[in-house]
């Protein structure tokens, strides 16, 4: 091809991708990652401690350039902090870096198979790929990188075929600048290594320029070695783990990624996948014979994350996702490129460019749209860009001294602290867990303290705040979070919301704070926390060989509830506590698989048929029994045997307790049991304590797993009414939906225990 057409050619390429590049590359608000990455390197500023392990994980060379570029912008005229322009310099030098990689996607593949024609077709597919222009809009290393280890691949190939000191020197400092932008390219500076010993037979006059360059490498990236030495250290510890354990199904998706992106269309990308890898195939047949090419493209492309899913397959944290790998995509283009290119007909070149731009374009329309795989499996990392930009601007119009920020999840808080620098910004929660949850991912707690990202315990965070800012969000924005809604219900319980506003991707809500309001929220103790163990009787009968009489077995469980040591332990029964918003005691039971203790102290087991306890308990009304107002929990149909619970009722007339015995299945199984020690009552949630000694109120969702026996011959489901639903004065009662077909969506917030718990 004359170099007139193939300049022209390369030229075009160029151009298309800088267009897919800089289309819409602000139009989507800065997200957690861009933003955590501004915010940590302010720490540039602080005695150099962002290049401590323990108080950051970023690549050092690439936080300087941060801190630099985004001074920069802060300085530039005219320009409204947080504004669209903002964000479009902000991202503008990666979106160059992803347009850079394009020529030299060209050169360093002219370099390696010596055709113009291939290197021309691999640009294209750089130009194009999804995933490529993904990562060329976003404010984070990965383009720079594969700018950099563009660089070195370049300068490798010709250091070992012209032996120049310039390559040389090239070779050292495009590897060393790249493990300083990201640390991931230590692969890469393993992979070179790996393919210079396989291919040692032809480069054995260069052993000793390899070994000092080499050596020289590896000095001058020691600095980088120990930090990744100590972050690795750190997810080593790890007991809650980020990323899905890969596997050969997770390679095979990441190659696809290469091309396809993150788009959900599994027609497309299937199509894709299956084109790309037979020219692949076709590429690595083409080069059989010229074995140095076929090393060097074959390690490169696949090494990295061969060796990875082998690594995570053996070390106690798995750490992989695709765009860590996205310079091995590159070799990976060169591949198929060569393949379309192996037959050497014209019309077969044409009509696979025509086929994989075909098949492309979809996912792209996917990528401007942000439709992403809803798989984890097939993003590891991505996820939804929410309307921050939007959300901040409508808070920071209304904010006024006194006021704090706070979010449901760290989520939103990176991209918040660029969009609205207000000083009393974070997240909340309700107990220790929630951060643990952070730290159990990486336990590096100093790093998660000085970020902010740790959350702050509501109760302490209202006192002081005059207004509260909550920004509801969580990590996969249109999917039920765990806390959110629960925080907003404590928050609508103890102050007065004034203003509730949607953006895409998150809620805005406005408390005001009152103290007075706060005070009158009734907080009723319901339970005692009490043994953990559930009296189980067995009556004895009179002489006309009944059981005995009511009265008397009550008295006869009095007695026994003064001594609380003769009561032996029942198994196989699992309580529920709710409260009843009517005053009446409402008592549901089901079929007890029931293990007790003889007098000998020997195990039994036997199953305990409650027939009908909720009318037998209801017709009676609650039972009394010395100072304790209800005791009796269920009997058999014969009146023989009986399960016994006690605590007090001495709070409030306005609460009473339902409790719900049931065992789904025939099963006998050891049940640990408690009540909830209280309940702070907000309707229509219900908060309580799961620890008894914590002052942490938690809501908890109350249902009816199962309508009581012998009530319903039909299946009964029982739902919640809010304020607003068809006599809502009757927050708590049962709604029993006759038999039929319903359309019902589930969401199973917590898994149950083995144990029943």
């Amino acid at each position: 091809m004359a170099r007139k057409k193939w300049l022209f050619l390369l030229v075009a390429i160029v151009v298309l991708g800088a267009a897919l590049r800089f289309y819409k590359l602000a139009s989507l608000s800065l997200w957690f990652d861009e933003g955590g990455t501004i915010h940590t390197s302010t720490l540039v500023d602080k005695d150099l401690s962002f290049i401590l392990a323990n108080i950051s994980a970023e690549p050092p060379l690439f936080l300087l350039f941060v801190r630099f570029w985004y001074a920069l912008t802060r300085a530039l005229p005219g320009i409204a902090d947080g504004s669209i322009v903002d964000d479009f310099l902000i991202r503008f030098p990666v979106c160059i870096a992803g347009i850079l990689g394009i020529p030299l996607t060209f050169i360093a593949c002219r370099s390696i198979l010596k055709e113009n024609e291939t290197a021309l077709i691999a640009a294209l597919l750089f130009a194009i790929s999804p995933f490529q222009i993904y990562y060329a809009q976003e404010f984070r290393p990965y383009s720079t990188y594969v700018v950099l280890s563009l660089g070195a691949l370049f300068c490798l190939v010709k250091a070992l075929d012209e032996d120049r000191v310039r390559y040389w020197v090239g070779l050292v400092a495009f590897l060393t600048a790249s493990l300083y932008v990201h640390f991931f390219a230590i692969w890469n500076i393993a992979l070179v290594n790996l393919y210079f010993v396989l291919t040692l037979n032809w480069h054995k006059k260069l052993l000793r320029k390899w070994l000092i360059s080499q050596s020289v490498l590896t000095l001058v990236c020691v600095p980088a070695l120990i930090l990744i030495s100590q972050a690795n250290s750190f997810y080593e510890q790890a007991t809650d783990y980020f990323f899905l354990l890969p596997s050969l199904k997770t390679g095979i998706i990441t190659f696809k990624t290469f091309f396809a992106g993150y788009s959900p269309n599994h027609l497309l990308y299937r199509a894709i996948a299956i084109v790309c890898a037979a020219l692949s195939v076709l590429g690595l047949c083409a080069l059989i014979g010229k074995w140095k090419t076929f090393a060097l493209l074959v390690v490169m492309a696949f090494g990295a994350v061969a060796a990875n899913i082998i690594l995570c397959q053996i070390r106690n944290n798995p750490y992989y996702s695709h765009r860590l790998m996205i310079f091995a995509a590159v070799p990976c283009y060169m591949l198929v490129a060569y393949g379309i290119r192996a037959p050497k007909k014209q019309a077969f070149t044409l009509i696979a460019v025509a086929v994989l731009t075909g098949l492309t374009v979809p996912c792209l329309a996917d990528h401007y749209a942000q439709r992403l795989h809803p798989d984890w499996a097939h993003r590891a990392g991505p996820r939804y860009k929410v309307e921050a930009r939007a959300a901040a601007r409508y808070i920071a119009e209304q904010l006024a001294d006194g006021d704090f920020v706070r979010h449901t999840s760290h989520f939103t808080l990176g991209s918040f602290w660029h969009y609205l620098p207000a000083e009393q910004q974070g997240t909340l929660g309700f107990t220790k867990e929630e951060r643990e949850g952070i730290i159990k991912g990486y336990p590096n707690e100093r790093m998660w303290e000085w970020t902010g990202y740790l959350p702050a315990r509501i109760e302490s965070v209202i006192e002081t705040a005059r207004r509260m800012w909550l920004v509801q969000s969580w990590w996969e924005p249109f999917d039920l979070d765990p806390l959110s809604k629960q925080l907003q219900g404590w928050l609508d319980g103890h102050s007065f919301r004034e203003e509730r506003k949607p953006f895409d991707g998150l809620t805005v809500y406005l408390y005001k704070n009152d103290p007075e309001l706060r005070a009158a929220t009734k907080t009723c103790q319901l339970a005692d926390y009490g043994d953990p163990s559930v009296p189980y009787y067995l009556f004895p009968k009179n002489e006309s060989g009944l059981s005995a009489g009511r009265e008397w077995r009550r008295r006869f469980l009095a007695t026994f509830l003064s001594s609380s040591d003769r009561a032996p332990p029942l198994y196989g029964v699992q309580f529920d506590l709710a409260v009843a918003h009517d005053g009446e005691l409402s008592i549901r039971g089901q079929r007890l698989s029931a293990g007790f203790l003889d007098e000998d102290g020997d195990g039994k087991r036997e199953t305990l048929s409650l027939t009908d306890v909720g009318g037998l308990l209801q017709e009676e009304g609650t039972t009394a029994i010395e100072s304790v107002d209800y005791s009796l929990l269920a009997m058999d149909g014969d009146g023989e045997r009986a399960v016994l619970a006690s605590f007090p009722l001495r709070t409030s007339n306005d609460f009473t307790y339902r409790f719900i015995v049931r065992n789904a299945t025939d099963v006998t199984r050891t049940v640990q049991w408690s009540v909830h020690e209280s309940a702070h009552v907000i309707e229509p949630l219900s908060f309580d304590r799961s620890d008894p000694e914590s002052d942490v109120w938690r809501p908890s969702l109350q249902y009816n797993f199962r309508p009581p026996p012998r009530h319903f011959n039909k299946f009964a489901m029982v739902a919640r009414l809010t304020d607003k639903s068809p006599g809502g004065d009757a927050i708590h009662d049962d709604v029993r939906l006759d038999a039929g077909h319903y359309a019902v969506l589930a969401r199973i917030l917590e898994e149950a225990q083995p144990i029943n718990q």
